[in-house]
C-alpha cells in the first residue's frame, strides 16, 4: 500500500509538501511571506487546482497556457 504523500521509492520527489521540516514549519510559505501569494491559498488548494488543469484536455498549447495562467493570477495578491 502506497502512503499518501509520499514518492515511491524509485522516484524522487519533485514537490515537498510545506511545512515538512522545522524550520519550515517557523518561516512558512516562502511565497506567501514574500507576499507574493494571497494568505487563504494552501497546498491542497494548489494541488488541486493544478491537478484539475494537468487532467483537463485543451484544444491546443495556448489554450492550456492561458489557463493555467489565469489560474496563477488568482492565487497571487493583489496590488
Amino acid at each position: 500500500m502506497r502512503r499518501r504523500g509520499r514518492c515511491a521509492p524509485s522516484r524522487r520527489c519533485r514537490v515537498q509538501r510545506p511545512g515538512s521540516s522545522a524550520r519550515r514549519r517557523r518561516r512558512g510559505p516562502a511565497a506567501q511571506n514574500a507576499g507574493k501569494a494571497r494568505n487563504d491559498v494552501g497546498f491542497e488548494d494548489v494541488r488541486l487546482l493544478i491537478n484539475g488543469i494537468a487532467s483537463s484536455i485543451f484544444a491546443n498549447d495556448a489554450q492550456r497556457e492561458r489557463v493555467l495562467g489565469v489560474a496563477l493570477d488568482g492565487i497571487r495578491t493583489r496590488g
